[in-house]
């Protein structure tokens, strides 16, 4: 029986081996060469891998510590601190990168976000500076207050290419894990439970929404808060301030994590001066960029995203409302969406972030601020976005300190039981997989035939304004005016080409037929159509430049 029971322990250990392979293998590939439907759910595997290993445990838990597997795990906790940081950094950076890249190749980045990026970058450096037509024909500074792209700019003097947008996205959510690692290890002994949170945050679904879509700046803020939180207990004041002051420069609401930084300071770090000075640079700084700044370069009256405000388009409003019924309040917080949102934040972190109250004011004014703003735009409410990366650094900050505190009451030996919740919980919520999305895009970009259209719009001059489907308008950026077909209806005749594609149109996708039609009746001329009937360019004739030199601009939201 014995003989039988060890024969049964090697098999296992070696189908474990295996399995644990297989399951790295889907952060590149959901193995569709091998199963029709391709395997998209790591959550769901790496669950069936848990119960494995628990059964190769029960099978003989003697020798279990021997077993391939759990050599395998020495090993590498063997290699030192910095050799595993860099591996997880390097892999999250590669991995990141080459999902960005294959995205945009296959059509999936939104013109109106990382396209108006890529414009305003292209457009400095070429004599127009922070021009957007994308965001109304204005300066950027109207649509978001993003100093940081002045940082950017010189490197599209180097090459200018959307990809340093993609690459530079990819480094920062990569390079966070090394100051994430400085503040776990001066909370925390235990180097399993550190390593927990490194792992965890590799596997962080926030961190995809931030990673893996468009690029936006707030993706710094991620980098940058993990920065700001270590320097500030290391009491570096002046490079804390120095790292708080690129945050603001990366997005106007910026400035509500930075106040949040100024209480925590007051509040829990009992550092008077210091916090105070970072209340006013934070709310100086709010009012001077959507006061002052943004309305100038936007042509309106006020900050232009007041209107996202959930109970008027003012302040007053707002404030009046929740006095006369403080209960919208609480409806607005806590509505079943709310909750669900809540629990993808905090859950896969175990809640630890609520087991540190002097840290809750560090993700609830940004969180506060975030589901505020979704009454009107409900995309603030998804992990899919770019939201969270103002959130997830305190967030994880928070849980840290939490554990820490646990451990404080209840010993050390519980830091070996976080560590195995924070990385259940974390690959609970994990979902699909990188490699499942990597595949789609890859499928995609050769049922769109990429290489073909990315060659067909290069027939369109440089200096040519071009009115695009809200897919294609990434891949003409490179000019001063570009406008979205979806969102820009009185410019799409303006302009001197017109770009539309069949399956990537957003508008009018069942009347196709009929806006190629109305194109022609209008007198565009059709200068290419593909083979498949499905990409369309067509000139404007009559187009003529001071009609889009002379428009008024008026940021588009």
């Amino acid at each position: 029986m014995d003989k039988f029971k060890k024969m049964l322990a090697n098999l296992f250990d070696q189908f474990l081996l295996v399995y644990f392979v297989f399951l790295l293998g889907l952060f590149v590939t959901d193995y569709a060469f091998i199963f029709k439907d391709g395997i998209s759910n790591l959550s769901v595997q790496s669950m069936i891998f848990v119960f494995l290993l628990a059964v190769r445990w029960y099978l003989d838990m003697a020798s279990f510590g021997n077993s391939l597997l759990i050599k395998l795990f020495k090993r590498v906790s063997k290699l030192g601190d910095v050799k595993l940081l860099w591996f997880l950094s390097l892999a999250l950076v590669l991995l990141f990168l080459y999902i960005g890249i294959m995205r945009h190749f296959a059509f999936s980045s939104a013109g109106i976000d990382m396209g108006a990026t890529d414009q305003v970058l292209w457009n400095t450096v070429n004599g127009s500076f922070l021009f957007s037509s994308i965001d109304g024909n204005i300066n950027h500074l109207g649509a978001h207050f993003e100093p940081v792209l002045l940082l950017i700019s010189p490197l599209y003097f180097i090459w200018p290419n959307i990809i340093i947008l993609i690459f530079l996205q990819a480094l920062a959510v990569g390079l966070a894990v090394f100051p994430l690692y400085l503040i776990a290890r001066k909370r925390l002994k235990s180097r399993l439970l550190v390593f927990a949170f490194i792992l965890a945050y590799f596997l962080s679904r926030p961190l995809r929404g931030v990673g893996l879509l468009d690029f936006h700046n707030d993706v710094f803020l991620i980098p940058l808060s993990f920065a700001s939180y270590y320097l500030l207990i290391t009491r570096r004041n002046f490079w804390a301030v120095v790292a708080m002051l690129l945050m603001l420069c990366c997005k106007e609401s910026a400035a509500i994590l930075v106040l949040a930084y100024g209480i925590f300071t007051i509040a829990y770090l009992k550092r008077y001066r210091l916090g105070v000075f970072l209340l006013v640079l934070a709310i100086s700084w709010w009012f001077a960029a959507t006061g002052l700044v943004m309305p100038h370069f936007a042509n309106t009256k006020a900050y232009p995203y007041l209107k996202w405000l959930p109970f008027g388009p003012t302040y007053a409003d707002n404030l009046s409302a929740v006095a006369k019924d403080p209960m919208l309040l609480v409806k607005l917080l806590f509505s079943p969406q709310k909750l669900e949102f809540y629990l993808k934040l905090f859950l896969p972190l175990g809640l630890l972030s609520f087991l540190s109250p002097g840290h809750y004011v560090l993700f609830l004014l940004p969180l506060a601020t975030q589901v505020a703003g979704s009454v009107n735009h409900g995309g603030m409410m998804t992990l899919t976005s770019h939201y969270p990366a103002h959130t997830l650094p305190v967030i994880f900050i928070s849980a840290i300190y939490g554990a820490g505190r646990l451990i404080d009451r209840s010993g050390e030996r519980v830091s070996v039981y976080l560590a195995a919740i924070i990385i259940f919980f974390s690959l609970l919520f994990f979902g699909k997989s990188d490699g499942y999305k990597l595949s789609k895009f890859i499928r995609s970009a050769g049922q769109l035939h990429s290489s073909e259209v990315r060659g067909a719009l290069k027939i369109i001059p440089q200096s040519a304004s071009v009115c695009a489907v809200h897919r294609l308008a990434g891949h003409l950026t490179h000019r001063k005016f570009i406008y979205i077909w979806e969102t820009s209806p009185d410019m799409r005749y303006l302009a001197e080409y017109v770009v539309l594609h069949r399956r990537l149109i957003e508008a009018d996708k069942e009347g196709f037929g009929r806006v190629i039609a109305e194109l022609r009746e209008r007198g565009f001329k059709e200068t290419y159509a593909d083979k498949y009937n499905d990409l369309f360019i067509f000139f404007n004739p009559i187009y003529k430049k001071e009609f889009l030199e002379n428009r008024q601009g008026r940021i588009i939201i």
